[in-house]
């Protein structure tokens, strides 16, 4: 009923969330979804890559982005969505390199790296 009503109400297009069952539920009322992955240790990664099989996910949002480049391979192979990083990204070759890696976007909050597109 709340996603209905983000959707109804506020217009909302785009849920970004951790756990599957609100992603699919964001994703069955028509809204675009990302799932919101944080890569804190050996123990996440696995269970973040169990978590992509079961969700609908839209787009998926790894941080931080050191993480996100690393394993990045591992991700896309299970699932072919588009991918953003985010988390810690302070210069150019970060940027660089998500963009050899085929990531979709990246997140940064430094104005001097916004104007590097992907």
């Amino acid at each position: 009923m709340g996603i209905k009503l983000l959707k109804q109400q506020f217009r909302v297009d785009v849920v970004i969330a951790r756990g599957a069952s609100k992603i699919n539920l964001a994703n069955n009322v028509g809204l675009t979804t990302i799932q919101h992955i944080v890569l804190e240790d050996s123990l996440s990664l696995k269970s973040s890559l169990k978590f992509i099989e079961d969700t609908k996910a839209d787009m998926i949002e790894l941080r931080p982005t050191y993480y996100g480049l690393k394993y990045f391979k591992n991700f896309k192979e299970i699932r072919n969505v588009p991918y953003i990083l985010s988390g810690f990204i302070d210069n150019e070759e970060l940027i660089y390199k998500a963009k050899e890696c085929g990531v979709y976007g990246i997140t940064t909050s430094l104005k001097r790296l916004w104007s590097i597109g992907l």
